[in-house]
């Protein structure tokens, strides 16, 4: 299991994941990073997840909050994204 907080008792929805092989192969795929650097990779699309989707036209259709906000890709969303993202492109390539 991957952590971005220091305890599980500050741990939330949006801080951690537990990732296996495809989130690490995707990571490598896209960012050139290697095993231990998968954290670092969800965690920039973390923090990035608008702007980029900004810069290619996408309009991302974001859960909203109650209070009528976005609710912004969690990392354990871009763990679920990057393990699938990672399925598909071993789809592709047999």
């Amino acid at each position: 299991a991957a952590c971005f907080t220091p305890s599980f008792a500050e741990a939330s929805m949006r801080d951690w994941c537990a990732y296996g092989p495809g989130p690490v192969s995707s990571c490598n795929k896209l960012f050139g990073t290697a095993d231990g650097e998968t954290l670092a990779g969800i965690r920039w699309l973390q923090e990035h997840q608008q702007e980029r989707f900004a810069k290619y036209g996408l309009d991302f259709p974001y859960l909203q909050q109650a209070d009528g906000t976005p609710r912004l890709l969690a990392a354990c969303d871009l763990e679920h994204s990057l393990c699938y993202f990672s399925r598909y492109l071993s789809a592709r390539a047999s």
